[in-house]
């Protein structure tokens, strides 16, 4: 019997230029799966997939070679993707946060004792279910291959894949936790006074060697942190999902100094821009006006970046990223100087390119 016989299409769930995705229904059992089908492409991959057991990856019951497609055949299951969750609202108590990561650390294990590395880890593929999470969606997964020195082809989501997969290295198990960190930030927040600060800090390291090398590093730094009791608790005590419930506003945490503080310099640094935007009276022509605010809008872009560590940019600077305090202050300080550098010949740059009017009224207004 061919698979489109024994498998009846239900509904359309997604399709990209990766595949097509249906929920259907087994004709044979009346079972719901989810028929996931793939263009081009063999998909090895979940092959393995299919001899692997665990709660927190879809069982996948079939893998079919159609001519150039791949169609796997996967336990549905019922729930809400944490993207969804987080959008209308929804929240995660300290408890609830522990839950989720640890049992996605559980399933990075599961999967990378394969060789597997999923390379697309986000909200979006990472399903709430009644306490249980489950990671999906390993459309953009790959085998790791020991001698290769990187992927042949880049996946991921921007945001939240690790350098190496724009083509820096090859990916491993430390890419998955480079997005594992990502996605633990959106649910923790900036905070570096968190309890889970420092884990989301070592899991989004720019350099893949000052990673957790695996998954169960970050389990052990739980337990260690008394976030966790492996030994004594059973698995249902340590995977209390919250219930899934719209954000109710009076029991959000007060913002704190830090907050309004951010507020009051992101008003203050709108208002500069809006005011350097200002056409003066030496930007005569339209090269004049581009070359002033080349130099005057950084006075704000660079504070902005630091203070706000816009794009998420400490991370990608030595000193900053360090987790010293004195490495930190060194490094803004540095920077600092370097910016004063930049201004310097920038405004160089600008003298030399300004119309003779400009000059001309730029001379006059310094006597």
């Amino acid at each position: 019997m061919n698979w489109s016989e024994r498998y009846q299409i239900l509904s359309p769930l997604n399709e990209s230029f990766k595949g097509a995705l249906f929920l259907a229904q087994n004709q044979q059992t009346l079972q719901t799966v989810v028929c996931r089908v793939l263009y081009h492409t063999t998909a090895e991959y979940y092959q393995t997939l299919q001899h692997l057991s665990s709660p927190h990856v879809p069982q996948i019951f079939e893998v079919i070679q159609d001519q150039e497609d791949t169609i796997i055949i996967e336990e549905y299951i019922h729930g809400e993707t944490l993207a969804s969750y987080l959008e209308r609202g929804g929240i995660f108590s300290l408890q609830d946060t522990v839950s989720v990561l640890l049992q996605l650390c559980e399933a990075l294990e599961a999967i990378h004792s394969c060789g597997i590395i999923h390379r697309d880890i986000k909200p979006a593929n990472i399903l709430l279910n009644n306490g249980r999470v489950v990671l999906i969606d390993f459309d953009a997964a790959r085998q790791y291959q020991q001698n290769r020195q990187k992927d042949t082809v880049y996946m991921g989501t921007e945001g939240y894949a690790a350098p190496e997969q724009y083509g820096f290295s090859q990916t491993d198990s430390r890419s998955d936790i480079y997005s594992l960190g990502v996605v633990l930030r959106e649910l923790c927040g900036d905070d570096p006074q968190h309890p889970l600060a420092p884990i989301i800090f070592r899991c989004t390291a720019f350099d893949p060697a000052n990673r957790y090398g695996a998954a169960r590093e970050i389990i052990s730094d739980l337990e260690r942190a008394g976030l966790i009791v492996l030994k004594s608790a059973p698995a249902a005590q340590r995977q209390s999902v919250p219930a899934q419930t719209p954000n109710n506003p009076s029991s959000a945490q007060p913002k704190g100094w830090k907050t309004v503080l951010k507020i009051v310099l992101g008003t203050f640094f709108a208002l500069e821009t809006v005011i350097l935007l200002i056409r003066y009276p030496h930007e005569i022509t339209a090269l004049d006006y581009l070359l002033s605010k080349l130099v005057y809008l950084q006075l704000v872009i660079f504070p902005a970046i630091i203070l706000f560590n816009l794009l998420h940019i400490w991370k990608w600077l030595p000193l900053l990223r360090s987790s010293n305090k004195s490495l930190q202050v060194l490094g803004v300080f540095l920077y600092s100087l370097l910016f004063l550098v930049m201004i310097i010949l920038l405004n160089i740059l600008a003298y030399t390119f300004y119309s003779p009017e400009a000059l001309e009224i730029l001379q006059a207004s310094t006597v």
